[in-house]
């Protein structure tokens, strides 16, 4: 059996395929092997399992980027997100946060907004990449407040930790993440992530802000 990601390895879709390949394996008393295939915003991954043998042995960690954002903006995606697969179970995922850098001294989301919105030049923030939900995200968060952003995408959430923690960049919108240098000034839905996972001191974007953000 094999489970591709079609995401760098260290990220949460990564996680949750090792996690899932393990209870499989031990399920089955067969080996489970995961195989990271990023690229394209997770078509190309994503494309590698449409085209396999359809003989239950290969999966792919679908989601929101790579089944629904990609193949309805890209002309030429490579499969059909319904017909060419089988949608067997939902087996997880982490809320959306709004993260800062502790140098940017921004301790809530009306902090961040206001500081956007004093700056003469667009906010940059970093996501796993164009299609992501955290692209997303930052994208409904400048519309909604009327703010500018300047989208920075990278390949897999990953690198943009890394560069995040080590402050390259100051502001992120990406999967949860815990790091002492890291403040979350807002999350998404609480239903995402059941507790101990989600912080009770990150608050949802519902109760900073006076609209509500949805997510898969």
């Amino acid at each position: 059996m094999r489970i591709v990601v079609p995401w760098p390895p260290g990220g949460s879709a990564d996680m949750i395929g090792r996690i899932l390949a393990e209870h499989l394996g031990n399920a089955f008393a067969q080996s489970v092997v995961v195989e990271n295939r990023p690229g394209a915003s997770g078509m190309v991954g994503s494309a590698a399992v449409a085209r396999s043998d359809p003989d239950g042995t290969t999966f792919v960690i679908s989601g929101i980027p790579s089944h629904v954002v990609a193949p309805a903006t890209s002309a030429t995606a490579p499969f059909d997100p319904v017909k060419d697969f089988t949608h067997i179970a939902y087996v997880g995922g982490a809320p959306i946060v709004i993260t800062a850098h502790a140098s940017l001294g921004v301790r809530s989301l009306a902090e961040l907004v206001a500081m956007a919105r004093r700056s003469g030049n667009a906010l940059g923030y970093v996501s796993p990449g164009v299609g992501s939900l955290g692209h997303m995200v930052g994208e409904y968060l400048a519309r909604k407040d009327d703010i500018r952003l300047a989208h920075i995408p990278y390949k897999g959430g990953v690198q943009a930790v890394t560069d995040l923690i080590a402050g390259h960049v100051k502001v992120g919108a990406m999967t949860w993440t815990i790091h002492v240098r890291i403040s979350a000034p807002a999350c998404s839905p609480r239903w995402r992530c059941p507790r101990p996972c989600a912080s009770p001191k990150i608050p949802t974007c519902r109760r900073c802000r006076s609209w509500a953000m949805a997510s898969s």
